[in-house]
């Protein structure tokens, strides 16, 4: 081995083993404080593909057989041909803040496996290298191929980095673009080299391809510097978009009062100017301090002012600033209502004592109404049985004694509407009368005037009011139940019950007929169902036993 030789075997190692020891100590370093995330495992993914590229490197210069410096040329291009879709996921994931879908990561794959594996095979058609032994080589159509489809890829990534890195340094412009030339002088180095225009251009060629110590110092730089921003977990980012979308104005301030930064809403604000000079201009610099404050245009602003400190050292101010132009009109609005509260109150006072006289009249206009109805046909009704109680009364003591208790029956009944008549128009509290109570108690009256034995029970709060169109079905399931009760079941005894729950009414009607062996679904039944089930979204259930017929309906409220 020659003196020339050995000093250039011992640079290209030199080089290279310091670059892996250094990249090797940050990249170690990012790992520890960086958040453990899809951003921070497709760069080290980018990493470990050039530090493969690195130690094939060191290896290969110094193989001692062309077969083992071919399998670490094969190795170093595991790191060479799968950089490209590598570097472009971890700027999609940077820039999107998502890893791309694993179909296009497969997709970008498959043009870098290709080549890869054509460069393992390149002895069976010398198409990757197309010459080569120990000492020399020469690049094939599919290395160019590789190194352009490799090149696109880092465009792509550099072109996506670069985006998003302008939208969040928009006030660190230069830096910014500093840090992405950097990411870029790699492919640069690269593309110079492949083409050997080195020579032309410079007057010397290197002596190894430097590309994998460019490409690896440039993107640690890349990697420190979003890791100083604090872009691998994204706080900073979600730190300044909180900040600008706060909807207080932020001014903050070095210790000598002077502005260093401001949110958006400041800069929305008009009067934000106006209130800076203010707080600024004025005389007595307190600390701290809250404060309202009135600007040339009539609007109101709560202001404060709160110093930074550490360790008693003042490190600056925040001044703060909020409308309050809206909550004092409203205010004043509201003042304003009352005052016209209090006038119609004084008018409304004078009004009480003609009131109250209204009050008496409409409560005996409503005692001398419901007494006359219920009184009125009830003493008539009664008075009409008891007559015929009176004719039977030698020939059917029987009939008379059913006539007298039929009688009584009449009268407890107008004794119970009277008095719930006379409780509600001294208790408004209490609600009147339901109206389907009222109906379906003229249905049972009605249907034992013919001699019919019929109870009718209720359950549950029977004040609530119900809709007219539940009123009106459960009055027609009571007729059409008692007629089929009387006309088809031959029943002598007939029960209704209505059960008043918060949500929904139940009906039970209950006969002790003769029964029926088969139901016909006549007229009558199919009314029950259109009325209870298709119109009022209930349930309609109905059967005979041995004997007798039950029918339950159950209606929501």
């Amino acid at each position: 081995m020659s003196e020339k030789l050995a000093y250039e075997i011992y640079y290209i190692e030199l080089w290279h083993i310091f670059t892996i020891i250094f990249v090797i100590s940050i990249n170690f370093y990012i790992y520890l404080k960086a958040r453990k995330n899809a951003l921070l495992y497709t760069y080290m993914v980018v990493e470990g593909l050039l530090l493969i590229w690195l130690l094939s490197k060191i290896f290969k210069t110094v193989s001692p057989t062309e077969d083992v410096r071919w399998f670490f040329i094969v190795t170093q291009y595991l790191g060479n041909c799968f950089l490209g879709p590598a570097f472009f996921t971890f700027a999609f994931t940077y820039a999107k803040g998502k890893l791309p879908s694993t179909k296009l990561i497969f997709y970008l794959c498959i043009p870098s496996l290709f080549f890869y594996i054509s460069m393992m095979t390149n002895s069976l058609h010398m198409m990757f290298y197309s010459y080569y032994d120990f000492y020399r080589d020469s690049f094939g159509p599919l290395f160019y191929m590789n190194q352009g489809y490799t090149y696109a890829l880092m465009l792509m990534g550099i072109f996506l980095c670069g985006h998003h890195y302008f939208l969040e340094l928009r006030a660190q412009r230069i830096q910014a673009l500093i840090i992405l030339v950097s990411v870029a002088i790699p492919l640069v180095i690269n593309i110079l080299y492949v083409a050997k225009l080195f020579k032309p251009l410079f007057g010397f060629r290197p002596l190894f391809d430097i590309t994998p110590i460019t490409c690896n110092l440039s993107l640690i730089l890349f990697a420190i510097a979003t890791f100083r921003y604090r872009f691998f977990d994204l706080s900073n980012i979600a730190w300044r978009k909180v900040y600008n979308q706060i909807p207080e104005g932020i001014f903050l301030m070095n210790h000598h009062m002077v502005v260093v930064a401001q949110n958006q809403s400041c800069l929305m604000t008009s009067e934000s100017n106006e209130i800076l000079k203010a707080v600024l201009n004025q005389k007595d610099q307190d600390i701290a301090f809250k404060k309202d404050y009135i600007s040339a245009t009539g609007k109101h602003f709560e202001l404060s002012l709160t110093a930074l400190t550490n360790k008693r050292k003042n490190n600056g101010y925040i001044l703060s600033f909020t409308d309050k132009t809206f909550q004092e009109n409203a205010l004043q609005n509201i003042s304003n209502k009352n005052e016209a509260l209090k006038n119609a109150n004084a008018i409304l006072s004078k009004r009480v004592d003609t009131k109250q006289s209204l009050a008496i009249y409409k409560t005996r206009n409503f005692i001398g109404r419901e007494l006359h109805d219920i009184l009125g046909h009830s003493i008539v009704l009664t008075l009409s049985i008891l007559e015929v109680a009176k004719l039977s009364l030698e020939k059917d003591p029987k009939m008379a004694k059913e006539k007298l208790i039929q009688a009584i029956t009449i009268l407890k009944d107008a004794k119970n509407q009277t008095d719930y008549a006379l409780l509600y128009a001294f208790n408004e509290s209490i609600s009147p009368m339901n109206p389907l109570i009222t109906a379906l108690e003229t249905v049972v009256m009605n249907t034992r005037k013919i001699g019919q034995n019929i109870d009718f029970i209720i359950q549950g709060n029977a004040t609530s009011t119900l809709s007219k169109a539940i009123d009106d079905a459960v009055i027609r399931l009571c007729q059409e139940a008692i007629t089929n009760a009387i006309k088809h079941g031959k029943a002598e005894k007939i029960d209704i019950i209505l059960r008043f729950h918060n949500a929904q009414l139940e009906i039970h009607i209950i006969d002790n007929g003769i029964g029926c062996s088969e139901i016909i679904h006549g007229y009558g039944l199919s009314g029950m169902k259109a009325r209870i089930v298709t119109m009022l979204n209930g349930s309609l259930d109905y059967g005979s036993l041995d004997k007798g017929f039950i029918i339950k309906a159950t209606i929501p409220n």
